[in-house]
């Protein structure tokens, strides 16, 4: 079964695809593993995000689309997809770390409140 990837993840992908074609002569027709990538480069090209074509079927929705390369805007929006990306993996790394240490600082609390509690409870019986 093949793993889901992210629309944003695909997006990036497609927008670093049209930035590696932009030194091609020629347009080249990308492969489509699914229908929404065709969806997403679409509406790249209508965004003016690519440089490219539409490729039209006789009914229905379109077949493929050639791309030859990236716009400025395109590669301002691959650049705030990819800050945006390591904005939330840097918390998300941070808020493990928080469950680990806070669980082995709650585990070391629990330890020393019952060895006082058994101290103060040894002291008090011995008397």
């Amino acid at each position: 079964m093949k793993k889901r990837v992210s629309d944003v993840d695909l997006m990036m992908e497609i927008l670093k695809d049209a930035a590696a074609r932009s030194d091609d002569p020629e347009p080249k027709v990308r492969e489509f593993s699914e229908k929404r990538e065709l969806a997403l480069v679409y509406d790249f090209i209508e965004a003016k995000h690519i440089r490219g074509e539409v490729l039209p079927s006789l009914s229905g929705p379109p077949r493929g689309a050639a791309m030859w390369g990236i716009t400025l805007s395109g590669r301002e929006y691959l650049q705030k997809l990819s800050v945006e990306r390591e904005a939330q993996r840097l918390p998300a790394k941070f808020a493990k770390l928080l469950w680990v240490v806070s669980g082995w600082a709650f585990g070391i609390l629990t330890a020393a409140i019952s060895a006082l509690i058994a101290l103060v409870l040894k002291h008090y019986y011995s008397q």
